[in-house]
């Protein structure tokens, strides 16, 4: 998920990545649950890792990064007219990153500072999606 603020804030988060151990921006990320649906995870991801409560979430498609090893699908979402909230991490050391536009957020992915594939492409879809 991609939350924008209504000033066009965009926020991104920074975590430990245990698999590569290393510290890594990303978009918002997270499974889905056995009886929820996409769209309700997005909403319960964005509440839990940054706080954030969207007033619209518009979906931008899914990606099979790992489509050749595994069934994989990634839900791409962009969530709008975001609000904060509390936060309830599940013990993770999450960091929120507020970039100042769309624009900034896809200039740190071609500048290679985000080198997460499916954050890399919701950041060129959204940016696509808002006419930038």
């Amino acid at each position: 998920m991609l939350p924008i603020d209504k000033s066009g804030k965009v926020y991104l988060v920074r975590e430990r990545k245990y698999a590569v151990d290393e510290i890594q921006t990303t978009c918002v990320m997270g499974g889905i649950g056995d009886n929820e649906t996409p769209l309700e995870a997005a909403h319960r991801e964005l509440r839990e890792e940054l706080g954030i409560r969207a007033k619209k979430i518009t979906p931008l498609g899914s990606d099979e990064i790992l489509g050749s090893r595994i069934a994989s699908p990634h839900y791409l979402f962009i969530a709008e007219n975001v609000s904060f909230g509390d936060t309830k991490l599940a013990g993770e050391s999450i960091e929120m990153v507020t970039v100042s536009s769309i624009h900034e957020a896809i200039e740190i992915v071609m500048r290679g500072d985000i080198t997460d594939a499916q954050s890399c492409l919701l950041i060129l879809k959204a940016g696509q999606f808002l006419g930038v």
